[in-house]
C-alpha cells in the first residue's frame, strides 16, 4: 500500500511539473506574438508615411512630363525592314564575338525578325555554312544559334575556366591592355556558367590583374593604386599610364608578339648552323687524320720507284729549257718515239717571213 501511495505521489508531482512547463512555454509564445504584432504595426505605419511622401513628390512633377514618359514606355518600337549589316562568320575561333554581336541585334528590337534571320544565314560562310544543311528552312534565330553553339562554341566547364583564370599570368609579349582583356573574357565566361556571382567580379579582377603583372618595377610602382583605387577600371587606367611613362623614360618599346616570333626563328636558324658547323669540324678532323697516312704511303711509293734501275724521271723534262735563249725551240720529243709528232721546219718559214714583212 505504501508503495502505491508513493507511486501516486510521484505521478502527481510529475504532472504538476509538466503543467508548469507548458504554462511557461505558453507565456513565452504569447510574449513573442505580441512583439511581432507590435513590429508589424510599426512597419505598416512607416509604409504609410513613405507612401504619403512619394505621393506628395509625384504631385510636384509636371503632368505633361509624366504623360510623355508613359507614352514612350507604352508605345512599342517599330522594327525596321531594312537589311542589317551583320558581320561575316567564317572562322570558328571568332564564334563568341560573332554571337555577341548577333545577340545585341536581337535584343535591340530595331530590325525585323525575318529580315535579321535571313541576313544571319547569309553571313555564315566557309566551313560553318555546312551546319545550315542540318536545319530546317524555317528555323528560328534561336535554333540557328543553338546549333552553332553546339558545333563551334566553347565547351569548357565552369571549373576548368576557373582554373584557367587562377593560373593566368601576364606573358612577355602582352601589354597591360591585352592582359586585362584576357582576364575580363575569362571572368565573363565564369559568370555565364554561373560559377561565381557578378558582384565578386571586380575584386577578383583587381587582385589577379595586379598581382600577376610581369614587370616587377611596374608592379612596385603601382602598389599605391592597388591599395587605394576601388574599381578595376580605374586601376587599369592608372597602370597603363604608369606603363607608358616607364616606356618613354627607358626609350624602349614593349616587346611584341611578332618580335618574339622573329627571335625564335633566328634562334632555330642559329641552332641549325651550329649543328652543321659541328659536323663540318668532325669531317675536317677525320680528313686531317687520314691525310698524314696518305702522305706517308705516297712517300714510301716514291722511294721504292727511285731505287729501281729502269725508273724514268719524268719531272726533269720540265726544267730542260732553263738558261737558254728566248728563241730556242727544242724538237726533242716531237717524233713518235717521244710521244709527239715533229713539225717540219719548212712550215715555219712563211710565218717568219710574214712577221718580217710586218716589221718592215
Amino acid at each position: 500500500m505504501k508503495q502505491r501511495e508513493i507511486q501516486m505521489m510521484d505521478e502527481i508531482a510529475s504532472r504538476n511539473k509538466t503543467e508548469k512547463l507548458k504554462a511557461a512555454t505558453r507565456k513565452l509564445k504569447q510574449q513573442q506574438i505580441r512583439r511581432l504584432l507590435q513590429q508589424k504595426q510599426e512597419l505598416e505605419e512607416s509604409l504609410l508615411e513613405k507612401q504619403s511622401t512619394l505621393s506628395s513628390l509625384e504631385g510636384e512633377y509636371c503632368a505633361d512630363d509624366l504623360d510623355t514618359d508613359i507614352k514612350a514606355v507604352r508605345e512599342p518600337k517599330v522594327p525596321f525592314v531594312m537589311k542589317p549589316n551583320v558581320p561575316k562568320f567564317s572562322d570558328p575561333q571568332t564564334f563568341n564575338e560573332w554571337k555577341l554581336e548577333i545577340e545585341c541585334m536581337m535584343k535591340s528590337g530595331i530590325y525585323h525578325q525575318d529580315v535579321l534571320r535571313q541576313s544571319i544565314r547569309n553571313s555564315i560562310t566557309g566551313k560553318p555554312r555546312k551546319v545550315l544543311t542540318t536545319l530546317k528552312p524555317d528555323a528560328s534565330l534561336q535554333e540557328i544559334l543553338t546549333t552553332l553553339e553546339t558545333n563551334f562554341g566553347d565547351i569548357k566547364t565552369g571549373q576548368s575556366v576557373m582554373e584557367e583564370f587562377y593560373n593566368a599570368k601576364q606573358e612577355k609579349y602582352e601589354d597591360i591592355s591585352t592582359w586585362a582583356i584576357r582576364l575580363e573574357t575569362l571572368i565573363q565566361k565564369v559568370i555565364n556558367r554561373n560559377e561565381i556571382q557578378e558582384d565578386k567580379k571586380d575584386t577578383m579582377l583587381r587582385t589577379r590583374f595586379w598581382r600577376h603583372i610581369n614587370n616587377t618595377e611596374l608592379r612596385n610602382a603601382t602598389r599605391v593604386y592597388f591599395e587605394t583605387v576601388p574599381t578595376f577600371e580605374e586601376l587599369k587606367v592608372k597602370v597603363r599610364r604608369e606603363e607608358q611613362e616607364m616606356s618613354v623614360c627607358k626609350g624602349t618599346e614593349l616587346p611584341k608578339e611578332s618580335n618574339v616570333l622573329h627571335i625564335d626563328e633566328q634562334m632555330k636558324i642559329l641552332k641549325d648552323l651550329t649543328e652543321k658547323m659541328n659536323l663540318m669540324e668532325k669531317k675536317l678532323n677525320e680528313m686531317s687524320r687520314e691525310k698524314p697516312s696518305q702522305d706517308r704511303n705516297e712517300s714510301r711509293f716514291e722511294n721504292r720507284t727511285s731505287d729501281q734501275p729502269n725508273y724514268r724521271r719524268c719531272h726533269i723534262g720540265r726544267y730542260r729549257n732553263m738558261n737558254r735563249g728566248r728563241g730556242f725551240r727544242s724538237y726533242r720529243g716531237q717524233y713518235p718515239t717521244g710521244g709527239y709528232l715533229r713539225q717540219d721546219p719548212t712550215e715555219q718559214q712563211p710565218k717568219t717571213q710574214h712577221l718580217n714583212q710586218q716589221r718592215l
